[in-house]
């Protein structure tokens, strides 16, 4: 108000009502509620002296001069508007109306709305009861700095301060008879306001997004005022972690030394660029960075801008390079060495002018030629194709291929002497040339022998064919001579068996001649006895003691004829079964130790009149389904080689015949003799065809060959032998109670 009343020249008197409308109005110029001076003395009436006596006659003559009034509301910037209490504008000022875009006599009544449109700040409706110039009226309370926005005329719309103060009536103190309203129009502020969260939203997510490691601390103490979100990644502190405390507290410089070297250099240089710092990660590792940083500064004090990025991959990457060039190097090195010591004649020749660009000493040897005389030229210069033809078909399958494997070339040495070659070839490029690495294998000496080789290997096929022609007649006389053979054994083993059979008949008849005779000579004395009594009793002189020696006579002869008679029967039974099993190989089921008692009392003639003897120890119960006659035929064997060879020289014989179950399955048979024994020599020959000890003594040598062949092919078993000179021989048979075989 002072430099008002300074430029007018005189002092103002003003109503407490324009008192309030200019503290509004500066209230808006400054962004805030300005209190009035202490020392005035404000009383919410109109007319009252506010400056001290004297002013109210000052204040109340220029109310009378609307012109002045008018004056001060033209020149000043913000609206001004004084309704009364029904909304009838009483009093505004151009500011108003420009604010509203309304020409000045339009503005009549704050209360139509057609006129004035009150919005909230968001542009949603304001109803009528949440205006500031009703809750002044409703209350009688100022309402100060209100953020409200107004729909003008042609769709626009503005964002303002509105502020409302009440001017009480002089009669009534407590009724309110005018209200006062300032305007400001901050629509240009808030479009800044704006702007300037758009600009602050931009650089923050410009902060976050930027892919080095942004931090932001303060010079004088170091403390973090903000990091990006590659922080944590890089640091492994949190943000939170680090805002408000010192880079010190985190310990995340690892060489202090660093700091305040980069803080030297941003005061002298102001900023820092590509600085390499070693720092430390939350977990205690270091780790490199390349970093730059500024300092900028604001109201309260000087801060550090760093950007940071983590350099350890690349620091590893370029020593992997470094190193990949010295392997390279080494490589390169180990390889040339490679290239001049291989036995193998190499050479390097470049792809766009087959110029040869090295050659190793096997190729100077094996060729003749100096590396002079080849390098910086190519094969044709040198004559070295002995067909120059195949060259470019060896080129074209390179090209094709990418690579030759062996491809058979004829080339010249230097003194003319034509080589056959395997050329193998590979491409690649080096120092941004096509080259191709090849190698020439001189094979002319190993075709020469190959040569050499198939001439003889067709002079052997032609031996070899004739020997063959001369094999195949010595072998069908061979197989021939087989085949007899073969049909003599066969007949032998069935005449070993006949005459094993034949003797065993011939033992059976002796037997049968005693009990037969017997009974012949008992039946002819019955006859004749029975003649004598037939012959007394037609004469009528049959006495009693004739009759009863005649019955007695009758009673002893039947009774020892029965007897013989009846041991020829049991003779002749176990014969019968004993020759039908050997002869017809039939199977069937049996109980072992019948039919090996059968096989015994058989072959009982055989040794029961001389001074040997044969002991069973049979165990009982043992049935099998298998080939009793082919069983026989082994026992029979074994007792008549016991009694052929077994006790030759000796005067007495014992042999025996033991069977036992061994499991479920199988059943052992044991023949023993306690014999001369047999030599170590013959025991490895005993089961082999035409073997005898007797050869030409009557002896056919095939007794124990058909004893083995009869138990592990139609028996399914096995045989063995034990034996010791002097102390006998034991033959061992392990049979399966079922035989395989059908």
């Amino acid at each position: 108000i002072a430099p008002l009343v300074l430029a007018s020249g005189i002092l103002l008197d003003l109503t407490i009502a324009m008192l309030l409308m200019f503290a509004v109005v500066m209230e808006a110029r400054a962004g805030q509620v300005l209190p009035l001076p202490t020392s005035a003395t404000v009383t919410p009436v109109y007319g009252t002296d506010i400056f001290g006596s004297g002013t109210a006659s000052i204040a109340s003559n220029f109310l009378d001069s609307p012109r002045q009034l008018r004056m001060v509301l033209g020149v000043m910037g913000e609206g001004v508007l004084v309704c009364s209490v029904d909304g009838t504008i009483i009093l505004s000022n151009q500011a108003a109306a420009d604010i509203f875009s309304l020409r000045s006599e339009e503005m009549h009544s704050i209360m139509d709305e057609q006129i004035f449109c009150f919005l909230h700040e968001d542009g949603s409706a304001m109803p009528r009861q949440e205006l500031p110039f009703w809750k002044t009226l409703d209350t009688g309370i100022s309402q100060r700095s209100n953020v409200i926005r107004i729909a003008c005329r042609g769709g626009q719309s503005k964002c303002v301060y509105l502020s409302t103060d009440p001017i009480f009536s002089d009669q009534h103190p407590q009724q309110i008879e005018h209200v006062v309203i300032s305007i400001v129009d901050i629509s240009s502020l808030k479009l800044a306001e704006k702007n300037l969260r758009e600009r602050e939203a931009v650089l923050a997510t410009v902060f976050q997004l930027v892919p080095d490691t942004l931090t932001i601390t303060k010079i004088s103490d170091g403390r973090y005022i903000d990091v990006n979100r590659n922080w944590e990644p890089l640091s492994g502190f949190t943000r939170e972690e680090a805002l408000g405390r010192r880079s010190s507290d985190l310990q995340v410089w690892f060489y202090p030394e660093q700091r305040a070297e980069f803080v030297e250099r941003i005061f002298t240089d102001g900023e820092v660029r590509d600085m390499i710092i070693t720092f430390r990660h939350k977990k205690g590792h270091a780790f490199q960075c390349r970093v730059s940083g500024s300092k900028f500064e604001t109201g309260d004090g000087e801060y550090l801008l760093l950007s940071s990025q983590n350099i350890d991959q690349e620091i590893a990457t370029e020593k992997a390079r470094g190193d990949a060039e010295r392997i390279s190097r080494e490589n390169e090195q180990k390889y040339w060495t490679i290239f001049q010591l291989s036995p193998i004649p190499l050479g390097l020749i470049r792809m766009r002018d087959s110029s040869i660009v090295e050659v190793n000493d096997s190729w100077v040897k094996a060729f003749g030629y100096t590396r002079d005389e080849v390098v910086g030229r190519t094969a044709l210069d040198i004559k070295f194709w002995y067909q120059p033809e195949m060259r470019q078909g060896m080129i074209d399958n390179l090209l094709l291929e990418g690579q030759v494997d062996r491809f058979e070339v004829l080339v010249s040495s230097k003194s003319g002497d034509v080589l056959t070659c395997l050329l193998s070839a590979r491409g690649f490029t080096m120092n941004g040339d096509a080259m191709f690495i090849f190698s020439m294998l001189d094979v002319t000496r190993q075709y020469r022998i190959e040569k050499e080789i198939r001439e003889m290997t067709a002079q052997l096929e032609d031996r070899v064919y004739q020997r063959t022609l001369s094999l195949e007649q010595t072998n069908a006389e061979l197989a021939a001579a087989i085949e007899s053979l073969k049909y003599t054994q066969n007949e032998l083993i069935r005449a070993e068996k006949m005459a094993a059979l034949g003797a065993l008949v011939a033992g059976v008849a002796h037997e049968l001649n005693t009990p037969i005779g017997n009974s012949v000579t008992v039946a002819s004395t019955l006859q004749d006895k029975t003649r004598e009594l037939l012959s007394q009793v037609a004469g009528g002189k049959l006495r009693r003691s004739v009759l009863d020696q005649y019955l007695e006579n009758t009673a002893t002869g039947t009774e020892i004829l029965m007897r013989s008679l009846g041991t020829a029967r049991d003779l002749i039974g176990s014969f019968k079964q004993v020759a039908v099993d050997q002869s017809s190989s039939q199977r069937r089921k049996f109980d072992l130790k019948n039919v090996l008692e059968e096989i015994i009392a058989t072959l009982s003639p055989m040794y029961k009149k001389g001074p040997y003897s044969l002991h069973a120890d049979l165990g009982p119960n043992i049935m099998m389904d298998s080939f009793p006659g082919p069983l026989g035929q082994i026992i029979t064997n074994f007792l008549t080689n016991a009694l052929s060879h077994g006790f030759e020289g000796r005067e007495t014989g014992k042999m025996q015949l033991t069977s036992r179950l061994v499991d479920q399955t199988q059943v052992e048979i044991i023949f023993s003799d306690d014999g001369v024994g047999i030599s170590e020599i013959d025991q490895r020959r005993v089961f082999d065809p035409f073997f005898t000890t007797k050869l030409g003594q009557g002896g056919s040598g095939l007794g124990m060959n058909i004893a083995y062949n009869i138990t592990t092919g139609v028996l399914g078993g096995t045989i063995r032998i034990e034996t010791e000179l002097g102390q006998g021989t034991s033959f061992i048979l392990l049979l399966p109670l079922i035989a395989t075989k059908n």
